[in-house]
């Protein structure tokens, strides 16, 4: 029998041909995707998007490059984190008033704005739990969530920059 290898805490548990089938399909998929953009830009097909990112990419800037690699980790793990914090406040039955988040992707943080009735600890206790189980997920990743929780008596406007999911 294989020696199962677990690669984190976060990730199921693989035996080596596993492993190796799964390296060999992500190298094969970036491969096929580089093939593509490089006989795009070869042949001008390539769209401004694709040939903005390439010479991103070809600069002796680090940061750059480094930059254009975190965009879409970090859309991602924004995304995953949200979407877990709504899930555990959906399975808790305690949604608050209004609900808003600011997603920023320069940031590694979501912040949320809520509003809950007056002396609702239930609510207020389902959001600070939801908190925490996001955090437990994605802090390891250097993401988190970070809630602002008000009462409708305080009569504060969710700011700004946040963007409304619940009104």
């Amino acid at each position: 029998m294989e020696n199962p290898i677990n690669l984190s805490a976060h990730s199921p548990v693989l035996t080596a041909p596993q492993l190796n089938d799964q390296i060999r399909a992500v190298f094969g998929s970036a491969m096929h995707d580089l093939k593509v953009d490089f006989e795009n830009l070869e042949n001008d097909r390539a769209s401004q998007e694709t040939l903005e990112k390439y010479q991103r990419l070809a600069s002796d800037n680090a940061d750059i490059v480094q930059a254009e690699y975190r965009k879409p980790s970090t859309l991602h793990f924004i995304t995953a984190l949200t979407v877990e914090y709504i899930k555990s406040l959906i399975a808790r039955k305690r949604l608050p008033e209004k609900l808003a988040f600011d997603l920023s992707q320069t940031n590694s943080k979501v912040l949320v704005w809520a509003v809950v009735k007056d002396d609702d600890e239930e609510t207020m206790n389902a959001m600070i739990l939801a908190e925490a189980a996001a955090n437990a997920k994605y802090f390891d990743y250097g993401f988190s969530i970070s809630s602002t929780i008000v009462e409708e008596s305080d009569n504060l406007s969710v700011p700004p920059h946040y963007h409304s999911m619940i009104d």
